[in-house]
């Protein structure tokens, strides 16, 4: 009986092919995709760090959480309203946001949402980044008005 390197080779790629494609799929599916979006959450990261701990270093901090996949980049914090204080307008100009309207802010197609919610049936303030097409569109014409 002779060993055929063909038949191994092609029994391999038959075994390991399924494998890797349904990692890729997987991957695509629930995995962080950041490419595109990277600059957009990594600017979230800072801004995050920013309004949680300039003016708010007691801040008791509810929950928090980040997201990117597909073009989009999402980052939120849920916080006790006690200790929370809000940046002043000053602040928010020095890291360069833009009003859109009360609470809502703009910088690089990024839309921060600052705004009163509920936690666990508890009040609390609920800090909102969002970055995707939606958004980078409605900062982009905010800002040329």
């Amino acid at each position: 009986m002779e060993f055929d390197f063909a038949k191994l080779k092609n029994r391999i790629i038959a075994i390991l092919m399924p494998i890797f494609l349904v990692g890729f799929i997987y991957g695509i599916v629930t995995g962080k995709n950041i490419g595109p979006t990277y600059k957009q959450l990594e600017i979230m990261r800072a801004e995050m760090k920013w309004l949680s701990q300039e003016e708010n270093r007691n801040l008791s901090i509810l929950t928090e959480g980040e997201l990117s996949k597909s073009g989009v980049a999402s980052s939120y914090l849920i916080i006790d309203p006690e200790l929370w204080r809000s940046p002043s307008k000053e602040a928010f100009d020095e890291h360069g946001w833009k009003p859109l309207s009360k609470g809502k802010y703009c910088k690089e197609g990024i839309l921060l949402e600052i705004a009163p919610s509920s936690y666990i049936g508890k009040a609390s303030v609920s800090i909102t980044m969002k970055y995707d097409h939606v958004t980078s569109e409605t900062c982009r014409t905010q800002s040329s008005h």
